[in-house]
């Protein structure tokens, strides 16, 4: 048993590790995406992602709901109230995502940005309330607090971090890498110059025989 007991905190320990990680990724690609729709030569590059944007921003929010559902089902992390709000926001965007990616929906920003807007929102305020516990305005449950810290990885990385990053990589595929952003699609097959020359000289022709 006592075997055992290790070897279940060393995975904990692991995943947190882990997941960790994955959300200092999400927020370099946040920061890299936003520096890359700033600078005019960026702009380029972020019309050849526009293609797989959909599906980016749908494995950062799958793998959010893959890490919350780890540690509050097989770690037994209990969410508090703040996180059930971030989770609503997360696995709505996951779920629109995958349906977007799936059928190449150019207007998937429509419905994404507003739901990880509002997460963000409240990540960004949880984060708060765990280095700043007075802020808290007594909305949380007693029971489980909106201040407790199941782990503060790298010593400033916590779930609510994790969300936080998660969410604002998803924003900023969706607003600045997004091809309904008026980047060129790079799926789309390009216009044929060649037919709409034949079809402008056959109407030349058509005008000519009528005079």
């Amino acid at each position: 048993m006592v075997g055992h007991g290790r070897l279940v905190e060393m995975s904990l320990s692991a995943a947190e590790r882990f997941f960790s990680l994955l959300a200092l990724l999400a927020g370099v690609i946040a920061v890299v995406v936003t520096l890359l729709r700033v600078v005019s030569p960026g702009r380029h590059t972020l019309a050849h992602l526009a293609p797989v944007s959909r599906w980016l921003a749908f494995a950062i929010a799958g793998t959010a709901m893959a890490g919350s559902l780890y540690f509050s089902e097989v770690q037994n992390f209990e969410p508090c109230k703040l996180c059930w709000y971030q989770r609503i926001g997360m696995f709505s965007s996951a779920i629109v995502l995958l349906v977007a990616a799936i059928r190449n929906d150019r207007n998937a920003r429509w419905y994404v940005v507003p739901l990880s807007g509002l997460g963000l929102g409240v990540s960004v305020y949880h984060y708060l309330l765990e280095w700043f516990p007075d802020l808290e305005s007594g909305a949380c449950s007693v029971t489980v607090p909106c201040t407790a810290i199941w782990y503060r990885e790298f010593g400033f990385v916590t779930l609510s971090f994790s969300a936080m990053c998660g969410f604002a990589a998803i924003l900023a595929l969706m607003l600045f890498a997004s091809p309904a952003d008026g980047h060129v699609d790079l799926d789309d097959p390009a216009p044929d110059h060649d037919q709409e020359t034949r079809h402008g000289e056959q109407a030349v022709s058509t005008v000519d025989t009528h005079r």
